[in-house]
């Protein structure tokens, strides 16, 4: 019988509120749920189990996790324990729509994939506890801007999970499983690509995996080989150079991790169907004005991600999506390609995101999770589904269910 996913739309926020901070101790499972807001979590003390899309963590003191709409989860604790654990949720505007949580908000929505659970150390794990006792403390009090006080205490918790999601990329991880040699793989390209000479032999000795088998689960997974992952992470930061700064074509190449400039223009014609001075020009903005239009277009591009994971179930089209944020649809489609994608592609990876959490998560049929993610049809679900990680729905769940 598959498990019903509750759903929390409110917790303890008071009609005004943005933030919540508690202190609990738990000795009995909590069942399957997500909710509307973000909700950090740093386990004090306790062992146990979280269940994350499908996904189990360990749970042990010095645990700190993230989870934010998109995940459901399940938290069990060891028979007979106690877990004492310190929380925060904060409604997802004050990632959505500036102030002091923007930037860490863009880094999420554009890595909404990240693991949601870290093991910190005994420094980051002293700083986090010390972060929540003064928030509890603050929210028992009646002062002057006790909000913004929160949201940067919020963003100090934040940046401490960011930071140790780096940490982990930057680290070898020799234990791997199949399912997560792929992930760590992607981590690994994205953190060196600036090296010329990045081969996937190289990255497959860091996994512990053979060239072989990481090229394998790559093509299973992303669709994609190593060098066309690596050339995309390339081209797509230099991208971001060439909007935004004043350096030369060639030394921006340089920087990307090219050897050559005819290096540089054949990878970035074959990525972008164009040449890097005529993106440039396309896409630059005048340096008056850039500073300003940066800021925005990162704003709205982080809002954007945000609203398609809370409709995607819905028959969206670009045309509605510029509608809903009072653009037209040629500045929309111009807003994307900056950031390296288009409404179509955004769309259906978010969508097989969360076919992927349902599949993993219930037992609905496939035509049922089609429907609820927002496909035309069972076929074009289990095409597209196809194309982006190389199996079946049915053999995706299969597989991962077996590797669990």
């Amino acid at each position: 019988m598959a498990k019903t996913v509750g759903y929390i739309d409110t917790q303890n926020f008071g009609l005004d509120e943005l933030f919540f901070v508690d202190e609990v101790v738990m000795t009995k499972p909590f069942p399957v749920h997500r909710h509307s807001f973000a909700e950090l979590q740093y386990f004090e003390s306790g062992c146990g189990q979280e269940k994350i899309n499908g996904i189990t963590y360990a749970v042990m003191p010095g645990s700190f996790s993230l989870k934010m709409p998109w995940h459901a989860h399940e938290l069990i604790p060891e028979k007979g324990k106690q877990m004492h654990i310190y929380k925060c949720s904060f409604r997802m505007q004050t990632l959505e729509e500036g102030g002091l949580l923007q930037s860490v908000g863009g880094e999420l929505a554009q890595n909404y994939d990240f693991v949601p659970m870290e093991q910190l150390g005994e420094q980051d794990g002293l700083c986090v506890k010390e972060l929540f006792s003064h928030m509890k403390e603050e929210a028992s009090s009646v002062r002057m801007m006790q909000q913004e006080m929160a949201a940067a205490q919020i963003v100090q918790l934040l940046i401490i999970f960011i930071r140790n999601i780096q940490l982990q990329r930057e680290k070898p991880d020799l234990t791997l499983s199949g399912k997560h040699v792929v992930q760590n793989v992607l981590r690994l390209i994205n953190l060196r690509y600036r090296e010329k000479e990045l081969s996937c032999g190289q990255i497959a000795r860091t996994v512990n995996c053979s060239e072989a088998q990481v090229g394998r689960l790559l093509r299973e997974v992303t669709g994609l080989s190593f060098g066309e992952l690596l050339r995309e992470a390339r081209i797509r930061n230099a991208c971001v150079l060439l909007r935004n700064t004043d350096c030369s074509i060639e030394k921006i190449g340089e920087w990307a991790g090219y050897g050559s400039r005819a290096g540089f223009y054949k990878a970035f014609g074959e990525q972008m169907g164009m040449t890097p001075a005529d993106y440039r020009r396309k896409y630059s903005s005048d340096r008056e004005t850039k500073p300003a239009r940066v800021l925005e277009t990162s704003r709205v591009y982080t809002e954007i991600i945000y609203y398609l994971h809370r409709h995607y179930g819905e028959p969206l089209s670009q045309k509605e999506l510029a509608k809903e944020f009072h653009y037209s649809t040629a500045y929309l489609e111009r807003l994307l390609a900056e950031n390296g994608t288009a409404f179509g592609e955004l769309l259906r990876d978010i969508r097989i995101y969360h076919a992927k959490q349902q599949l993993l998560l219930s037992d609905s049929t496939i035509p049922a999770i089609a429907e609820q993610t927002g496909f035309a049809s069972p076929e074009t679900f289990h095409r597209v589904f196809k194309q982006q990680t190389g199996d079946t729905p049915g053999g995706y769940r299969k597989r991962m269910r077996e590797d669990r």
